[in-house]
């Protein structure tokens, strides 16, 4: 029942987070010719392929590490994850507090740069840090609730802060010293595959679409 509960919340956060042209679609009358591509709708195709990317990257990971005494559950089965409540685990702090928030931030990046609203973004993360708790780390370990609780809500965080500050430096490039690299810092997934400013997905680096 909870678990229900849980996957309705984030559903409606994921609907409302929607950028308005994706909940206005069914609006659009039949006698009218359909639109050609937008940027909009080329983000959210790019957006599905990310999904997707995020999604298989952690079996390889997972399988890389499946005999790993520090990793691996040996009791462990699948179905635990389904049928015992999430453990909090005792993970070295690097791994819990530093690198799945830089995770969740990531997640939440990758819906904000295309117009999701905050909230929308924190449940996109939380859905993908979900999945990834439930089904490829749940291969060799059960669920962690500290991984649950801390990759969506201290990735959202991050990520707000450094789309926000990547934002700034848009608004005015010149009056920053070297923008170009800093935004390349503050997030170098989403420039990688030129998410902005046009929408047209690039599978190179090119920081010259930073603006």
């Amino acid at each position: 029942m909870g678990g229900d509960l849980c996957c309705r919340f984030l559903l409606l956060l994921l609907i409302a987070g929607l950028p308005r042209d994706t909940r206005a679609v069914g609006a659009h009358h039949l006698d009218q010719p359909l639109p050609g591509p937008t940027p909009e709708s080329v983000r959210r195709t790019d957006l599905a392929w990310m999904t997707l990317g995020f999604m298989l990257v952690p079996f390889p990971v997972v399988l890389a590490n499946r005999h790993d005494e520090d990793w691996r559950d040996e009791d462990h089965q699948f179905k635990d994850g389904f049928t015992k409540p999430p453990t909090w685990d005792d993970d070295d702090p690097v791994y819990n507090y530093v690198l799945h928030p830089l995770a969740g931030s990531e997640y939440y990046l990758a819906a904000r740069n295309r117009g999701w609203t905050f909230w929308g973004s924190l449940a996109y993360s939380a859905a993908l840090s979900t999945f990834y708790e439930y089904i490829p780390e749940n291969m060799i370990q059960r669920p962690s609730a500290t991984d649950l609780l801390t990759t969506p809500l201290a990735g959202c965080l991050l990520g707000e802060a450094r789309y926000r500050l990547k934002e700034w430096i848009r608004r005015d490039p010149s009056a920053v010293p070297a923008a170009r690299f800093w935004i390349t810092l503050l997030d170098p997934l989403d420039l990688s595959i030129g998410g902005y400013p046009d929408g047209r997905a690039r599978l190179y680096f090119n920081w010259k679409h930073a603006f």
